[in-house]
């Protein structure tokens, strides 16, 4: 269930959200988690189903330009980054195919 708007709500966000509740507040405020109840395992359909090679490639080709400069996105980071993100990238992009270039 989301979070209704409120000065409330809006007041104690901008005062700061603890960084260990910060996952939390965001997938109830944004209404992720809300979609996620709605739909299980949507994502992981996504992640497993046939995938577009041109998406694929497009994904691929600016997987090491997406921050140069954030070591957790680096090949040799610990744990790397890139493949969350790689996942997040293809399944957006099967999700909503208009909105591949």
């Amino acid at each position: 269930r989301g979070v209704a708007k409120s000065a409330k709500v809006k007041r104690y966000i901008r005062k700061g959200i603890p960084n260990e509740q910060r996952p939390l507040i965001w997938m109830v405020v944004s209404g992720a988690q809300e979609q996620m109840d709605l739909n299980p395992g949507y994502y992981q359909t996504l992640l497993e189903g046939p995938k577009n090679d041109k998406l694929v490639e497009s994904v691929l080709t600016d997987l090491n330009r997406t921050f140069p400069d954030n070591v957790r996105f680096r090949k040799t980071a610990e744990p790397c980054l890139q493949q969350p993100l790689y996942n997040v990238l293809v399944a957006y992009g099967h999700h909503n195919p208009s909105e591949r270039s």
